[in-house]
């Protein structure tokens, strides 16, 4: 889905189903662990981007 945003819900729904228990930041705290893999620079990331009060998107122009 590259290039489209993904809502923190949707990602969770994706990842850990529909009837997941908990908090939406579980979401952010494995983007941050992927980033942290990933990035070369975690704090300015190239691949995975942040849509403020919505989730992520994977960026066509990271690789």
């Amino acid at each position: 889905r590259e290039g489209e945003g993904l809502s923190r819900d949707d990602i969770l729904d994706a990842v850990w189903g529909r009837h997941f228990i908990g908090d939406l930041k579980i979401v952010d705290v494995n983007i941050r662990r992927i980033r942290q893999k990933l990035e070369d620079e975690p704090s300015d990331p190239r691949y995975i981007e942040t849509l403020w009060g919505f989730g992520y998107r994977w960026k066509r122009s990271g690789f």
